[in-house]
């Protein structure tokens, strides 16, 4: 399965290649802030990420953008009102963290789910995948 990072002028190949596929957004410097989850590709030493416990056993693409590089194809994509993180008041937080991370689950071109339905956890994830297609965890033992 393919892991990587793209943009959302990749949408058109990734929705014809795969029946399933998840599309990460992340905030930049996602893994300096306190998701359990980062980007895959950004590995570091003593920093656990969730993620990869979901991934090795997932038979399903997966791809990863910045939401801010992406708002366009967001809005569009129906989660527009979702994305922006209002900063907390009388707060002024570093710009990169204002946008929320989500993960997107995709039949072909059609979105089928978010983990703003659910949590930007690896159990949203896992209820995410398995309330659309329980056949797709098949490989988690």
């Amino acid at each position: 399965m393919e892991r990587k990072i793209i943009t959302y002028t990749d949408f058109k190949e990734i929705g014809k290649n795969n029946e399933y596929f998840l599309w990460n957004f992340l905030q930049k410097d996602q893994e300096k802030n306190n998701f359990p989850i980062h980007s895959i590709f950004k590995q570091e030493e003593g920093l656990d990420n969730h993620l990869n416990e979901i991934l090795d056993n997932l038979k399903m693409s997966y791809y990863e953008s910045y939401v801010e590089d992406n708002i366009d194809f967001l809005v569009t994509s129906g989660v527009n009102y979702k994305i922006w993180q209002a900063p907390l008041k009388d707060s002024y937080p570093d710009p990169k963290y204002l946008f929320k991370p989500v993960i997107l689950l995709f039949k072909g071109y059609s979105l089928k789910s978010s983990t703003y339905k659910h949590c930007y956890c690896t159990e949203g994830i896992l209820d995410m995948i398995g309330q659309e297609n329980p056949e797709l965890l098949s490989g988690f033992i």
